[in-house]
């Protein structure tokens, strides 16, 4: 696990060797570093943004099937 890391960039043999000599897993070394990074406020502004696309896709819908409707009550009106 910790060779795949290295070699993916998440971790350097240094930081590597610690952890070895610390007995500590790779994701026990994950959790000290989100621990870190928990709470900060950027994050409040992916989620402003992810709610604003939800809306969005919620009012594309209303307005489909707005149409939809309207074009059922002029078929049923012709009958």
């Amino acid at each position: 696990m910790l060779e795949a890391a290295i070699q993916l960039d998440v971790i350097t043999p240094e930081q590597a060797a610690a952890l070895i000599d610390k007995s500590k897993t790779l994701g026990e070394w994950f959790v000290e570093q989100e621990e870190g990074k928990a709470g900060k406020p950027e994050d409040g502004g992916q989620r402003k943004l992810d709610a604003l696309g939800v809306l969005a896709l919620l009012l594309f819908n209303l307005v489909v099937l707005a149409g939809i409707g309207w074009i059922v009550l002029r078929v049923l009106r012709l009958l």
